[in-house]
């Protein structure tokens, strides 16, 4: 367990696509096997380099196909949406293709694509071992391909469900797959929504515009103020801050108006988890929004720039142009590229800086100005040594430096939050999103489902396991509506069944992978034995479960920073082999729905290891008071399928609860 790797077999949410390139036989004897294999090689290069760019992998080549797999081998949040774009621009590339080789329209793409759980992992014999995916998401992946005609992308139900707010689909109706027991709603993907405007509006990367936000009223007042003081020629610093799903762009979203009025210059750039992240991202997006530069390709892109340039800073525009352009990856003009060039390593980021600076300082005299960084916590080291570099712009002129991030990575958002603090005379401001109360997950869900009242079950469902966190309401919401046994019909909802045996939303599988993903091995090692031992573990417990590999006391504090988990003090916890109860900490997940995801992700056969384990280790660490264990040790013999060994605890527990029922009447 010490040496795991990121692929170990592990369950998986993730996106699968199969893209197949039709009409190679019909050009065989026209094009002779050796141009064939031209072709084919240039077509699967294209493919590949947009696969790879949305944070794709290659899974193989099969004949003329090409299977790809997003947030497989490596956990990708919204792994759909990627998918997605990837595979129209697979189908733009080959036609592009087709187009330049005069080819006819039988030349093409037919692409399936599928979303859902698969078992993710190095499959082989002892010679030969390759990562692969199994499971019934590839399979139907793989036959919607099949179906699709040249041109066409067949997406499957979970896919479209995902995204049906940021894609154009048609409805091609339920068809039936080979395999499948009963057919499944398929649609055909046309184009991505046009977002290109509404990318220069705050908070324009929520997923959720067209939900009502519940609470955060706070946190907008806030908000109101410093736009507020900054039309009055006041800046400051402002880090608005919370976990993945807290509501920091959706919170945004609403103070849009303020961009509307026209009262303040407002610029956004965002950092990228996926694809090649590029130095200065969020500036070069700043760059482009000022410019009026839709795509970094456009043949007047330089032109754009260079009369911005030349209107906000004059004095150095001549000086700072050539590397504003190579910030930009513009080509450039001889006289440019060799001036350009002439810098590099500490002095070409130093000029770099100045550029960026001289530009902004320009722009913040012509009108107040925020500069908007969305998605801080992806933000490359280059991005973040520019921005803190820029802080000062705060201090003296009407410049506010917004960051909206994630909290506990340490060299974007918690950097950029010490740097302000450590600098004299900044007016910094931390927002700290938190999750909603319990009436306002109760308003949120109401809202969502459309109904008058929620029965008490599923109030208490959504409220524990949401943990408070809008994303995770919304997605627990999604789920039970598509689930048979919830019915919602005139403003009222009913429940057949047990609804706790919900299954954790795929998009949330998703983020928390993530997350997990980016931790070392000790700390993913952590979380899953705490998944294991469950909500409000005695910190002694996990410590004395842990292999000496995991450093407790080292992980804890990290996983706490990360808001994973959260740690307390109470008077019921024992120290491992005292007779006595001692005061000591439990360690809990900080959402209930990050603990099952974990749990989730773990094969069968590990749970029930590590069930086995804990079983071990709780008999010792109760030894001295064995009645407090029984329930415990039941569950965990149980789920590691020892039933020879739960069946005394389960006896125990039994009469310990008959015994409690008796006293209480």
């Amino acid at each position: 367990m010490e040496n795991r790797e990121n692929t170990e077999r592990r369950h998986r949410e993730a996106s699968v696509v199969f893209a197949d390139i039709a009409g190679f036989t019909a050009l065989s004897e026209q094009l002779g096997p050796e141009g064939i294999a031209e072709l084919m090689e240039e077509c699967f290069h294209e493919l590949e380099r947009i696969i790879l760019a949305h944070g794709g992998t290659i899974d193989k080549y099969i004949g003329d196909c090409v299977m790809a797999l997003f947030g497989a081998e490596r956990a990708l949040e919204d792994s759909a949406a990627h998918a997605l774009r990837a595979s129209l621009e697979m189908r733009d590339a080959v036609t592009t293709i087709r187009k330049r080789r005069n080819y006819g329209a039988d030349f093409g793409v037919h692409i399936g694509v599928n979303t859902g759980p698969l078992l993710a992992g190095d499959v082989g014999g002892e010679q030969k071992r390759s990562f692969s995916v199994l499971g019934d998401t590839v399979n139907v992946a793989a036959r919607l391909q099949s179906k699709a005609e040249t041109g066409i992308i067949l997406v499957g139900p979970e896919t479209f469900s995902l995204t049906a707010d940021r894609f154009a689909y048609q409805s091609q109706g339920s068809i039936e797959l080979k395999g499948k027991a009963a057919p499944i709603e398929v649609y055909a993907l046309d184009e991505a929504h046009d977002t290109r405007g509404a990318a220069h509006t705050l908070g324009a990367t929520t997923r959720h515009a067209s939900t009502p936000l519940i609470g955060r009223t706070e946190e907008r007042r806030i908000l109101g103020e410093l736009f507020s003081a900054l039309e009055k020629g006041q800046g400051s610093v402002v880090l608005l801050s919370g976990d993945a799903g807290m509501g920091k762009s959706r919170t945004l979203f609403e103070m849009r108006e303020i961009g509307a009025s026209g009262s303040l210059n407002i610029l956004i750039g965002r950092s990228q988890t996926i694809g090649s992240r590029s130095s200065y991202q969020p500036f070069r997006d700043m760059l482009c929004q000022l410019s009026g530069i839709e795509s970094e390709n456009d043949s007047g892109a330089l032109q754009a720039l260079k009369e911005v340039v030349y209107r906000v800073a004059p004095e150095t525009a001549e000086a700072i142009l050539p590397f504003l352009g190579r910030m930009l990856a513009l080509e450039l003009p001889s006289e440019l590229a060799t001036a350009a060039d002439q810098a590099s390593g500490e002095s070409l980021r130093i000029l770099m800086q100045k550029a960026i600076a001289d530009v902004l300082v320009g722009v913040a005299r012509e009108r107040p100005l925020v500069l908007c960084f969305e998605d801080f916590h992806w933000a490359d080291q280059s991005s973040v040594e520019l921005a803190e570099s820029l802080l000062w712009m705060s201090r003296d002129l009407p410049v506010q430096m917004l960051f909206v991030a994630r909290p506990g990575f340490e060299e974007s958002s918690t950097q950029i939050g010490r740097a302000a603090t450590g600098q004299d005379q900044l007016r910094f401001t931390e927002i700290q999103i938190s999750p909603l109360s319990p009436s306002e997950c109760r308003d949120l869900a109401l809202a969502l489902l459309a109904v008058d009242k929620l029965p008490l079950e599923l109030h208490e469902l959504i409220t524990v396991r949401s943990g408070g966190n809008p994303f995770h309401v919304e997605e627990i919401v999604r789920t039970l509506k598509e689930n048979p046994k919830i019915e919602i019909a005139q403003g009222r909802i009913s429940v057949q069944g047990d609804p706790s045996a919900l299954r954790v939303p795929g998009t949330i599988r998703e983020i928390v992978a993530a997350r997990i993903e980016s931790l070392d091995v000790a700390d993913r090692t952590l979380l899953e034995l705490l998944s294991i031992l469950g909500q409000g573990s005695p910190r002694a417990l996990l410590t004395a479960l842990a292999p000496d590999s995991v450093d407790v006391a080292e992980c804890l504090p990290r996983l706490e920073q990360r808001t994973l988990v959260h740690i307390r003090t109470n008077r019921n916890t024992a120290a491992a082999g005292d007779g006595e109860i001692q005061p000591g900490e439990s360690v809990s997940f900080q959402h209930t729905l990050t603990r099952e995801a974990v749990y989730e992700s773990m094969l069968a056969s590990r749970r029930r290891e590590l069930h086995a384990r804990a079983a071990e280790k709780i008999e010792a660490f109760y030894q001295d008071r064995p009645e407090e264990a029984h329930a415990m040790l039941a569950l965990h013999y149980l789920r590691a399928e020892k039933p020879e060994q739960a069946e005394p605890h389960l006896i125990a527990a039994g009469e310990q609860a008959v015994r409690s029922a008796a006293s209480n009447e």
